[in-house]
Formats: structure tokens, sequence, C-alpha cells
């Protein structure tokens, strides 16, 4: 979650409003995933801290947390594209659905 976040235009804000708010979830998305590195500098590292020990819950929670922000700020990237799609009259090509979690 370590690249820019898109921020809408007014012309698409007035098509799609919900970009605004996801625009604000984004960015929360990413201060609570930086907040949780930085609380807990194991997160992402773990198997190279920790060894083959079990680590503490709080950092195995918190590296969750981290991977399911992650995980939605890349799905809330995907519907922002695919309504830019929508709103610009392009058509789906043949990625469509390219990355996206089965």
């Amino acid at each position: 979650m370590k690249q820019l976040i898109e921020v809408s235009g007014p012309h698409e804000l007035e098509q799609a409003p919900e970009m605004a708010i996801l625009g604000v979830l984004e960015h929360v998305l990413l201060v609570a995933s930086t907040s949780l590195v930085v609380e807990h500098p194991a997160v992402d590292r773990i198997s190279e801290c920790y060894e083959g020990r079990l680590p503490p819950r709080n950092v195995l929670l918190a590296q969750l947390v981290v991977d399911r922000c992650t995980e939605l700020g890349e799905l809330i990237g995907w519907y922002r594209r695919s309504c830019l799609r929508v709103l610009t009259g392009q058509p789906d090509g043949d990625d469509i659905g390219a990355g996206l979690p089965l």
C-alpha cells in the first residue's frame, strides 16, 4: 500500500459520489497499516524476526490487519478503475478480472 492514492476529479465525483468516501477510506487504510508497521516493526518480516518461533499474538494480529488493509486498498483501486471505464465509455477489455482474487 505504499503507492500514491488516486484522487477523483469533480466530473467523476458527480457521476459516482461514493468515490469521495472511498478516497477517504484509502487514506485511512494507509494510515492504519503504516501505524501498525511503526508500532510492530516485525510486521512483514515475521519469518526473519522470529525464525521458527511463534510470534506474539499482537504481532500476528497486526500482520493480519495490515494484510487486510492492503487487500481492501487494492479492491478500491479496481472499483475506481472500473467506474472510470464506465464513465469514459471505454469497453471492458479482455483483462477484466485480471489480477482479481477468486
